[in-house]
């Protein structure tokens, strides 16, 4: 059938703007097309289904909802909340079933399923669609799908919001029907502002020309909304409180943003413009906004007001972003008015640490945050029977017996040191129920009042009469039995009572409980323990847990075990005769040349397996697996040579059916390489694609490092969702894995770049708790390296890629500015390694997101506490850490990283040899030592880009620093960083110590001197190992990214990036060493040159005669390996005083 088109202009229903459509006029009907347009589908493949960007997608009177290319139709039957249609009329089966056909033949033959039940109105009568809940200001698209069902041309008029957009629809399309196809209308649409609903008519005549055609009844069998456009921008960006005290170090406030984008995630940065007058004085870290400690606001008066520009960034898309200008005020302090405690009365029962009741302040300053202190005056007569911790008040000593009340004075005291005290009095008062179930693994199957999947547990009340809780325990600790009090709550006879095992702490009356323990996931114990502390009045053992599996009684009470269904307050389910149940991949995930003949079966015989190939969740509407699925890359451009298989398999016998997950990628894919390969897909940039030298190249680089690949529908944004992770080998050799996991974006400036840094959370509620896999064996410097993982970390490069140093001018204002060379941090990290220390191990992999190429990323392990246990011993709650000196670990119950580092802190300021109770003095000085090698002068501060972790006690090892964030270094050989002040003082205040100098001179010369790792050239091979190391990898990474500015574009591994090396080679290593001494001598931190040997060699035969040369001072030798200097300056008394005279030694015993 021929179109005529001509250009029409009409306008948009929300606004006078003017556009283009396309007015289409059939040859041989009036059918009018006054916006949108009308088009054939034969499958799902020719219709717009987004499943990220659809809102909305019905099926008119279908009997259940249906899964279309990862687009859920739901069935109006069951009556959705901003859903209506209005029509009289409605048939099952109206037309036969269509024939269509489709990549993914389950969605093909859902999509004949929906297009077979109509809605329909008799003439004139208007059928109507009505669909609430959407944005006003965001551009849709609606798309109304028919299928006639016979050759027969049946005709109405469509209006959306009044307006006619198409005059005389036939729902033959304009074409002539069959049993292949089907008939779309699609059209834009804009809300008005205050507009949340839209309506569309559809009617024998609704203006235009008079209708055509002898049947005038409207039908409709589905249609979907979709989002078409987003703003530009976020709507706006707020901040949860603008006011702060001089020189507090909690944050000032949370910035908040508003945008029409549905899901979006923001991260926030400053931004020069107008507005940013006050920038430097403040920092922000994770969303929320803290003072610089390198600004003093106390010169400054009360209500003085401050002036910031914040960019609100869309994580998933860069490009989007707002920038807001916030004016923040410096508080008067005021002090609080009234301090208040929960309990009004204390069980007799209640035994050491039991917690009493919680405080709270009222303040006239709400933002306002404080401390509490017991304190002698009025009513403290029993203040040495309690004792708090943070806000929470505890029972230090018993209360004796026939004690009627609890007499004691508190304090509160806000952050300007203001203060208001209170006394308080507690009246002393005077008790068959079980553990029935819960979960240690929850993924989905229950929401707290938070919206999260927190672990729960289940009591039940046996007894015939109410039985009151208060004061009773829950713990899974065998030595603390009285880790978490209830309040005064009571449970009906045969009733339940849930907690939430969340770790949240919460005990208030009348709302959910959550306790201050989560559920180990590994197997362990609960204990339900009467008031006296004592008793166990209920304990459940139980082995390791799985995802969204419950663990309890069976409906008998006669045995625990897995239970096949969760039952949270209700009577529980069976017990699981199968634990897990999972499905085989005969193929496994990897590289391949070939399509593949993939066979699925289940650990569990007789189970139905189902599966989706385009990296969606399998649930119980996926296509069932029955014969061999023939697997070939996937041909879209974006994903193009990838193809990620998920299967789960289900079975009323099994408590858990975990999906499992593979990925397939065929780099050259299996006929021509750029329609089936990943060398094909869209987004590797033409100027690299097809260079004459780099484009051939790319599958050489894409096959030079094992894969990561990530599966999070959705895509990455700043906050945590779950993800499956694969590492896949190249060759086999070694076997990878696959885990599921939360990821999330993470950085700081750097998240304006669109390859971002992404962070892995290995939690019960996702899978597995920890990634066991030996991730770093058989790469350099891993002898030793854990294999147990709570946490990694994906670094794209960060500033050391295209986005920053391959800028031109960047660092900006230094004499040489640098270029990217992808292996800083990775290199740093090694050098530690090299000096003797344990520090971060890393890889390099290729990184697929969603299936697209997403880029070289290094693999490596983050320096938290749960990193210190694998490494140190002992438990991951032994240690904090804490990233810059502005945020650390929390292990609840007032156990965080502050109060440690505060010690940490003193310690350094003290000084002495007790200092190395808290500090690791070689690993501080080492760690300095490079720092002051490498030269990082940009983005190096006090409380700025460095990592420190240790145990929370004395004597036990001291704090190491690790380096960190390391991508502005090694840039320029004259750089001085002596005097930033990092990390957070420790090193400065140290060597205000004499013994630390003489320390640190001797770290100094281990390492700078006689071919130490530091010496000229020393780092050089380390070096040259990680630039070897993604030569070729470093092809497709320049393909998929590069800068907006170059010295000359494209950027290229043999232009700027081998640049960079010679300049390492030939400037940096052989010169660096000799301008960082004389940089020490002139800061007096190496004023003394050491003694050297005239000849260093590694043995000698009997009576060799080694030369000592010294310029100045007295020289003391030993030769026990001990130093000849003691603590305090004094002479080792071991030690041999050379004079210029001939000393014999007789080293070695004949």
């Amino acid at each position: 059938m021929d179109f005529a088109a001509t250009y029409r202009i009409t306008k948009a229903f929300s606004q006078c703007i003017l556009i283009f459509v396309f007015t289409l006029v059939s040859l041989r009907a009036e059918t009018i097309v006054e916006v949108g347009e009308i088009r054939p589908f034969f499958g799902p493949d020719d219709l717009n289904l987004n499943p990220e960007r659809v809102v909305v997608a019905i099926d008119i009177y279908g009997d259940k909802d249906r899964e279309v290319n990862g687009v859920l139709f739901k069935t109006d039957r069951s009556g959705i909340d901003n859903v209506n249609v209005i029509a009289s009329n409605s048939i099952d089966g109206w037309a036969s079933r269509p024939n269509y056909s489709g990549i993914d033949q389950r969605s093909a033959d859902n999509l004949e399923e929906i297009m077979r039940d109509i809605r329909w109105e008799a003439a004139p009568t208007a059928l109507e669609i009505e669909v609430s809940n959407l944005d006003p200001g965001i551009e849709y698209e609606l798309q109304m799908l028919f299928n006639e069902g016979a050759d027969r041309d049946r005709r109405w008029d469509i209006a959306i919001e009044k307006e006619l957009v198409v005059d005389d629809f036939s729902s033959e399309g304009e074409g002539t029907w069959s049993s292949s196809n089907g008939f779309a209308y699609i059209a834009p649409f804009v809300l008005k502002d205050g507009d949340t609903e839209l309506n569309v008519t559809m009617a024998k005549h609704l203006g235009g020309q008079q209708s055509q055609g002898a049947d005038n009844n409207p039908i409709l069998q589905a249609f979907t909304i979709t989002e078409l456009t987003i703003p530009a921008t976020p709507e706006s960006v707020e901040i949860d409180n603008p006011k702060f005290f001089a020189g507090q170090l909690q944050r000032v406030g949370r910035f908040v943003t508003v945008d029409l984008k549905r899901k979006a995630n923001h991260l926030y940065s400053f931004v020069f413009g107008e507005g940013d007058t006050d920038n430097s004085k403040f920092e922000i870290e994770d969303g929320e906004l803290f003072l610089s400690k390198d600004y003093d606001f106390t010169g400054h008066p009360a209500l003085n007001q401050f002036s910031v520009r914040i960019r609100s960034t869309d994580a998933e898309d860069p490009v989007r972003f707002l920038d807001q200008i916030f004016l923040v005020q410096l508080a008067d302090p005021k002090e609080p008015n009234d301090l208040l405690l929960s309990a009004g009365s204390i069980s007799s029962g209640i035994i050491v640490d039991g917690l009493v009741g919680k405080l709270s302040v009222s303040d006239p300053n709400l933002f306002d945050q404080h401390l509490f202190s017991l304190v002698p005056g009025d009513g403290d007569k029993d203040n040495d029977l309690v004792y708090l911790r943070s806000s929470d008040l505890r029972l230090l000593s018993t209360i004796s017996e026939g004690q009627s009340e609890l007499k004691f004075r508190i304090r509160v005291t806000d952050m300007t040191g203001l203060s208001f005290e209170k006394s308080f009095n507690l009246l002393v008062t005077e008790p068959s129920i079980r553990i029935n179930e819960f979960m240690a693994s929850n993924g989905s199957v229950l929401e707290d009042d938070d919206g999260d999947a927190s672990d729960w547990i289940e009591l039940f009340n046996e007894q015939k009469g109410t039985l009151n809780l208060g004061g009773w325990f829950l713990s899974d600790d065998e030595d603390q039995l009285s880790k978490w009090r209830f309040p005064e709550v009571s449970i009906e006879p045969n009733g339940y009572l849930l907690v939430y095992a969340s770790g949240k702490k919460r005990s208030s009356i009348g709302s959910s409980l959550h306790t201050n323990f989560e559920i180990s996931s590994i197997g362990e114990s609960l204990f339900l323990v009467k008031p006296d502390g004592e008793t166990v009045a209920d304990i459940i053992e139980f082995p390791e847990q799985r995802v969204d599996v419950s663990y309890g009684y069976d409906v008998a009470a006669s045995e625990t075990g897995y239970l096949i269904d969760p039952t949270p307050g209700q009577k529980n389910s069976d017990m699981a005769v199968n634990v897990s149940n999972e499905v085989v991949f005969s193929h496994g995930r990897g590289y391949y040349d070939e399509p593949v003949d993939l066979e699925l079966s289940s650990t569990v015989p007789e189970s139905v397996i189902r599966y989706t190939t385009n990296g969606a969740k399998p649930n119980d509407r996926s296509q069932i697996y029955i014969d061999p699925i023939r697997l070939t890359p996937a041909s879209s451009s974006g994903k193009r040579g990838v193809r990620t298989v998920r299967a789960m398999a289900f079975n009323s016998s099994v408590a858990s059916s975990p999906v499992s997950t593979h990925t397939y990628i065929w780099v050259n894919g299996t006929s021509d390489p750029q329609s089936t390969g990943v060398v094909g897909q869209s987004r590797f940039q033409s100027s690299i694609k097809n260079h004459p030298k780099y484009g051939p190249l790319i599958n050489k680089g894409l096959l030079s490092l094992p894969a990561i690949s990530i599966t999070k529908p959705g895509g990455m944004s700043g906050s945590e969702g779950e993800a499956n992770l694969e590492l896949i080998s190249i060759d086999g050799s070694e076997t990878g894995f696959g885990i599921d996991c939360g990821m999330k974006i993470v950085g700081g400036a750097s998240v304006g770049s669109a390859k971002n840094n992404f962070r892995c959370y290995f939690r019960s509620r996702y899978g597995s708790s920890k990634l066991r896999y030996p991730l770093f064996a058989d790469h350099p410097y891993t002898s030793g390296a854990s294999e147990i993982f709570d946490v990694i970390q994906l670094r794209s490069g960060s500033h050391d890629n295209f986005y920053w140093m391959a800028n031109p001018g960047n660092p900006p204002g230094r004499k040489r500015q640098g270029d990217a060379q992808y292996v800083r941090n990775r290199w740093v990290s090694d050098m530690e390694m090299v000096m003797g220390h344990t520090s971060i191990h890393g890889r390099f992999v290729h990184c697929y997101l969603n299936g697209a190429y997403h880029g070289l990323y290094h693999v490596h392990e983050r320096p938290m506490h749960n990193y210190l246990d694998k490494y140190f011993g002992g438990d991951s709650e032994d240690y904090h850490y804490t990233n810059s000196g502005r945020n650390g670990s929390n292990h609840g119950a007032g156990d965080d990283w502050n109060d440690t580092w505060r010690e940490v802190k003193s310690a350094a300021s003290t000084g002495g040899i007790k200092s190395r109770d808290w500090i690791n003095w070689a690993n501080l000085a080492d760690n300095q030592l490079l720092y002051f090698y490498c030269g990082n002068d940009w983005d190096w501060t006090a409380r700025h880009n460095w990592m420190a972790a240790g145990p929370k006690y004395p004597g036990r090892g001291g704090w190491r620093f690790y380096s960190w964030d390391c991508d502005v270094m090694l840039y320029d050989v004259e750089v001085n960083n002596l005097n930033l002040g990092a990390p957070d003082g420790i090193f400065s205040a140290l060597m205000r110590d004499d013994e630390f100098r003489v320390f640190f001179k001797d770290r100094v010369y281990k390492h700078c001197f006689n071919d130490g790792v530091l010496s000229s050239n020393g780092p050089l091979p380390f070096h040259d190992y990680r630039m070897n190391e993604i030569y070729d990898a470093i092809i497709p990474e320049t393909a998929r990214w590069q800068p907006s500015s170059g010295r000359s574009l494209p950027w290229g591994r043999d232009e700027e990036w081998l640049e960079e090396w010679n300049y390492m080679k030939e400037v940096f290593w052989p010169d660096r060493t000799n301008i960082l001494l004389d940089q020490f001598r002139q800061k007096g931190w190496y004023n003394v040159e050491a003694p050297e040997y005239e000849k260093i060699i590694s043995s000698v035969n009997p009576g060799f005669t080694p030369v000592i040369i010294s310029e100045d001072g007295e020289i003391y030798l030993t030769v026990d390996g001990s130093d000849p200097r003691l603590i305090g300056g004094t002479v080792n008394p071991d030690a041999f005083f050379i004079n210029g005279a001939t000393v014999d030694f007789n080293l070695i015993s004949k």
